[in-house]
């Protein structure tokens, strides 16, 4: 008896948290989707950030819009502003103050490595669209000079 009850609670959660993604989701908004890895594993609770890139190029604040990645290290941005560049930056918060703290916390982002280094690369979504694949493949550590 005690084990159906809570397979019904459960059940009932469990539609209740797709109802809610489904109410809360825009579809003329789009959503990204990826993994983070850090030193070779998913990275779990690192926060995932869209920064706008003409917003980075003016100068003003660039923060669009992101999440917290899970425990296998993916990450799913719902309600992204369509027609929009993005760089997706991901940052792991080692010493937990909730900032980035250079020299101490990983950092990573969405691109393509060249044999030596990460280069940035933007992205767009679309309206309705879910891109997905948008991987950080490794957070670094950024040396304090």
């Amino acid at each position: 008896m005690k084990t159906k009850c809570l397979r019904v609670v459960l059940c009932l959660m469990v539609i209740f948290g797709i109802v809610l993604v489904h109410i809360s989701c825009d579809p003329t908004k789009g959503i990204i989707m990826g993994k983070v890895k850090y030193q070779g594993q998913p990275c779990a609770s690192a926060y995932v950030l869209l920064l706008a890139e003409n917003e980075l190029i003016t100068g003003n604040q660039p923060l669009g819009n992101g999440s917290i990645t899970l425990g296998d290290g993916s990450y799913t941005i719902i309600n992204v502003t369509p027609d929009t560049y993005y760089y997706v930056v991901a940052v792991k918060d080692i010493n937990g103050d909730i900032k980035y703290t250079p020299g101490v916390d990983a950092m990573g982002y969405y691109g393509s490595y060249d044999g030596f280094s990460w280069i940035p690369t933007s992205v767009i979504v679309s309206a309705g669209q879910t891109l997905t694949g948008i991987d950080i493949g490794e957070l670094y550590v950024i040396p304090v000079p």
